[in-house]
C-alpha cells in the first residue's frame, strides 16, 4: 500500500496593483477621527449656513447649500483619514 503524498504548497500570486493601491489608501482606525452622525450633521449644517451667508441668503438654494456642504465635509473627513 502506497502512502498519500501531500501536494507541495502553492506559491502565492502577487496582489493586483488595484489591491495594493486600495491597501495603501485604507486608513487605520486610529487615523480616522471618530465622528458620530450627530457631529457630522452639525458640521454639515454649519458649512451650509456659511454657504448661504456667502450668497447673502438670497434665493431658495437651501438644498443646494446643504448638498454642497455635505460633499465638502465628506471630502474633508476622507482626506483626514488618508493623511
Amino acid at each position: 500500500m502506497k502512502a498519500a503524498v501531500a501536494a507541495p504548497p502553492r506559491a502565492k500570486s502577487p496582489p493586483s496593483p488595484a489591491a495594493v493601491k486600495a491597501k495603501k489608501k485604507a486608513p487605520a482606525a486610529a487615523d480616522c477621527p471618530a465622528l458620530s452622525p450627530e457631529q457630522r450633521h452639525a458640521m454639515i449644517a454649519t458649512a451650509a449656513y456659511f454657504r448661504a451667508e456667502r450668497r447673502s441668503f438670497v434665493g431658495a438654494a437651501e438644498v443646494d447649500d446643504w448638498l454642497a456642504a455635505e460633499a465638502e465635509i465628506d471630502r474633508t473627513l476622507a482626506a483626514a483619514c488618508r493623511a
